[in-house]
């Protein structure tokens, strides 16, 4: 019976359909010349204001952050870190750089190291191994430029 109770409690929650807060700004980063620092500064902002959404629910108390919960606080640092990884493949062919600081908040030594061998990747592949893509960008251009201008 307390099932039930619960479940109907939970349904007059959700029915009231109220506006606890209206956004009133956004947040823009740019990505492509900066990509792995906009990643670190994206997941500060996002754990910010996924708190202060969480405490506007009253899912987290006002004292409360995303960090009091161990669990959490990994599975969110992980996601970001995941994304940051797949984002930088598509535009450098390797992970982010500081993925380190993003799943861990610290700065490591091995980190460091991975981040070095990232770069030097990213540097051979820019200068050697790129010409297919920047072909591909340069035909793009041109049929905009062309049919469009």
């Amino acid at each position: 019976n307390s099932n039930n109770n619960e479940s109907s409690e939970q349904n007059e929650i959700n029915s009231k359909k109220e506006t606890i807060l209206k956004q009133t700004g956004t947040i823009r980063t740019n990505c492509v010349d900066c990509l792995d620092r906009t990643n670190v500064v994206q997941t500060m902002y996002s754990r910010f204001v996924l708190t202060q959404q969480l405490q506007k629910l009253e899912i987290l108390s006002d004292d409360e952050v995303i960090a009091d919960d161990p669990c959490f606080d990994s599975l969110f640092k992980n996601i970001w870190a995941n994304n940051a990884d797949a984002l930088s493949k598509q535009y450098t062919t390797t992970g982010a750089l500081k993925a380190d600081f993003t799943r861990t908040g610290k700065r490591r030594l091995q980190g460091l190291i991975e981040d070095g061998v990232n770069s030097m990747v990213r540097y051979y592949q820019n200068t050697f191994r790129d010409d297919e893509r920047q072909v591909f960008f340069i035909f793009i251009l041109t049929f905009i430029f062309i049919f469009i201008f």
